[in-house]
């Protein structure tokens, strides 16, 4: 017999997680994904257990009944719970009254492939399919109030991860202690969308003043447009550059005159701290660039620094200096294309000419047995090339061996062992700020099964015919067509 004397409002089994997965064609509604169970479809469902957080809960249905990978879907809104009465016919140990707990459930394009593979046999249907083909209560109810939402919710409905939802499975699995952000993973974070991340909250832009800690630390790309400016709070600002050149220009708020602006530009590597009450500018000279800025302040609260244009940051066209604060007709160039939308920029406007340095990186045709050639195919991760095929291998690090580079970047990429052959070919790139020469040798896989990094989402052994008809990366296509042409001797 079910004891109900327990207090109202949190028993053991009052909630029941439905998980909507939503695919949105380019003509047509959504379509959502609901799978067989105890012979009725229905959205992906489980029980909450006590003390379960959401991240916990969805395994079950996400992995367990869909067969996807952990960290290929994303829980983004979670939707108003839903009450409901008398007996489930999925969940007999609930108490007389519990919820529907329904949270729309964002893919990458790794897992939408994998659910179409999927051995739960998932069905399609759309918001008027499933009012009219479901049987069960708690389908149609949830059917019904995504229906009462209207048009609006069904807009905006998540095509892909977005970076709230990544930033907050990130900050999920990193509950305090010491949390560690691998540079994949703010890659990932930067990649869904074109804002800052700030690692000491979850949400990229949540209030800083909740935080009560004294400074932030963020990282942001050239999407992210929170530094074009600044001055005013009597904070520091220490930017620090990972990738790319980023360009600052400063000067002290009490000081006039065009001629008293500087500028620095910071590469790889290096680091600057702005003063409180120091006007600066700081821009990203290409696409690419990637850093991290802290901002700190006197003990106490952050009283709102994070976007433009709020309490603590002054833009510089709302500044009370403006008429008294003249700027140099080449950072009012820079200043002005900067302003524009990331994709409307135009680079040769805003990156100086200069010497580009250049790199050395080693690339294998490797071998097997069959005289297959091993290609690996770079993620949505990448800034470059994502989604072509390239061949194993990576850059020299100084005083490195040629060879023994080649050999460390094929295991960290393949995770196999080789035996390096001879020079093949050579290639080149060139990018706004580096220009790449790659050595391309011949090699045998000796050893390993190949186990890819997180830089790559799948290989392929191919013929040596085929090599030139795969869709490699740009650099690397004159090399494959010479190297086919010539039979592939190695």
């Amino acid at each position: 017999m079910r004891d109900d004397s327990r207090p109202r409002g949190c028993p053991e089994a009052s909630m029941v997680l439905y998980c909507l997965l939503g695919r949105k064609a380019k003509k047509g509604p959504v379509q959502f994904v609901l799978i067989p169970k105890r012979g009725s479809p229905t959205f992906p469902p489980t029980k909450f257990r006590p003390g379960e957080d959401l991240y916990h809960a969805l395994v079950r249905p996400m992995e367990e009944d869909l067969g996807l990978e952990a960290g290929t879907y994303f829980p983004e809104q979670e939707l108003e719970m839903i009450p409901n009465a008398g007996q489930s016919p999925r969940y007999p140990g609930l108490a007389r009254t519990w919820h529907l707990y329904p949270v729309t459930i964002s893919l990458t394009d790794r897992a939408w492939a994998r659910l179409e593979r999927s051995a739960a046999k998932p069905l399609w249907w759309s918001l008027p399919q499933i009012l009219a083909r479901a049987k069960e209560p708690n389908v149609l109810a949830i059917a019904r109030h995504l229906k009462a939402q209207g048009r609006e919710l069904l807009a905006r409905w998540p095509q892909g991860p977005s970076m709230t939802a990544v930033a907050s499975q990130w900050a999920a699995s990193c509950p305090g202690g010491v949390r560690v952000a691998r540079g994949a993973d703010i890659r990932r974070i930067l990649a869904a969308g074109d804002r800052a991340f700030n690692l000491r909250v979850a949400d990229p832009y949540l209030p800083y003043q909740k935080q009560g800690l004294g400074f932030t630390w963020s990282f942001f790309t050239p999407k992210d447009g929170q530094d074009v400016h600044v001055h005013g709070l009597p904070a520091v600002e220490i930017y620090g550059v990972l990738e790319g050149c980023l360009q600052i220009w400063h000067k002290p708020m009490t000081q006039r005159g065009v001629r008293t602006w500087q500028c620095e530009t910071l590469g790889a590597g290096d680091w600057a701290e702005v003063e409180p009450l120091h006007c600066h500018v700081a821009c990203w000279l290409d696409k690419e660039g990637l850093g991290t800025v802290i901002k700190a302040a006197a003990a106490g609260e952050l009283a709102g620094v994070g976007r433009l244009g709020e309490k603590g940051k002054t833009t510089c066209k709302d500044c009370s200096m403006r008429g008294q604060c003249l700027i140099p007709p080449a950072m009012a160039q820079l200043v002005s294309e900067y302003a524009k939308p990331f994709a409307e920029r135009d680079y040769a406007r805003i990156s100086p000419p200069a010497a580009k340095p250049a790199r050395l990186s080693v690339k294998a045709v490797i071998r097997d047995g069959e005289g297959r050639c091993l290609l690996i195919r770079r993620s949505a991760l990448c800034k470059n090339n994502a989604g072509k095929w390239d061949l194993p291998g990576g850059k020299v690090d100084a005083g490195e061996a040629i060879d023994a580079a080649l050999a460390r970047e094929v295991a960290e990429e393949c995770g196999v062992a080789i035996a390096v052959d001879r020079v093949l070919g050579a290639a080149e790139s060139d990018t706004p700020t580096k220009k790449v020469v790659y050595v391309i040798f011949g090699g045998r896989h000796v050893s390993g099964e190949v186990q890819l990094s997180e830089e790559h989402d799948g290989y392929e052994w191919v013929s040596r015919e085929d090599l030139a008809k795969v869709d490699l990366c740009d650099q690397f296509r004159p090399f494959a067509q010479t190297y086919c042409g010539s039979g592939g001797v190695a």
